[in-house]
């Protein structure tokens, strides 16, 4: 069951929480914060279940392994513009690079998917495409070629029709759903503010703050995750469809 299968992480992470907020002494969120973390638990929620549900079902295996290779888009650039690093000037350079080529591999995902055509949940012609059919004369009087050629014209065309009844969609899909995996990981490498001249964002103080009330906002926030698991699986799958959703 894919659904238990999403959720079965949000029902621990549940518990978590719980023991958590039950054991320790942890601050309370206030509204914005809650906010907050709604939103990005969304947005990742529903990048799950758009991966899930659309986008893996409806390409082969290595590209289900090449989208599977760039969920973490969003924390290589984070690690690349907004961690710090206390190395030495050459081990930082080392990683500075690594770090680059990394994000310029996981970016490169995203223009792979978006250039090529990407079908998903490819259906059947609704009514069955018939081609004309070849006079059986005389065969050993025509000539071979022609009837050769006869055939391979046919089958030319049974199979455009073909294509043109199957519903195609070009990759916008894939691309959203890994921005929207990737978002809610933010907070693993920004260890500083963002400073740019006179604007100081601090991100990194922002994020030490949400990490200090996370455990009494993931109680809510797993159960709103496990209820959005169930809704985006009833709306990211036409009906036809949605009883592989319960049956692996």
């Amino acid at each position: 069951m894919l659904v238990g299968t999403i959720c079965v992480p949000y029902v621990f992470l549940f518990l978590e929480a719980l023991a958590k907020s039950l054991f320790r002494n942890r601050r309370g969120p206030v509204f914005a914060d809650l906010i907050t973390i709604f939103v990005l638990e969304s947005i990742h929620t529903f990048g799950v279940c758009l991966l899930v549900f659309r986008v893996l079902p409806s390409c082969d295996v290595i590209r289900g392994l090449l989208l599977m290779n760039a969920v973490c888009t969003i924390p290589a650039f984070c690690k690349l513009t907004l961690s710090k690093s206390n190395s030495r000037p050459m081990l930082r350079f080392l990683t500075l690079f690594v770090d680059l080529a990394a994000f310029a591999a996981q970016c490169s995902v995203y223009f792979i998917v978006t250039s090529t055509q990407f079908t998903a949940f490819l259906t059947k012609p609704s009514g069955a495409t018939t081609t004309p059919a070849t006079p059986t004369g005389d065969l050993s009087a025509s000539d071979p070629y022609d009837s050769m050629n006869t055939a391979m014209s046919n089958s030319m065309k049974a199979a455009a029709d073909t294509i043109e009844q199957v519903q195609l969609r070009f990759g916008w899909e894939a691309p959203v759903a890994l921005f929207c995996v990737s978002i809610v990981w933010w907070e693993n490498y920004v260890d500083r503010d963002i400073k740019l001249g006179k604007l100081n964002i601090p991100l990194g103080t922002y994020k030490r703050h949400l990490q200090s009330i996370r455990s009494k906002a993931n109680i809510g926030a797993s159960i709103w995750k496990i209820a959005l698991t169930v809704a985006f699986s009833f709306l990211l799958l036409p009906r036809d469809h949605f009883e592989n959703v319960f049956v692996s």
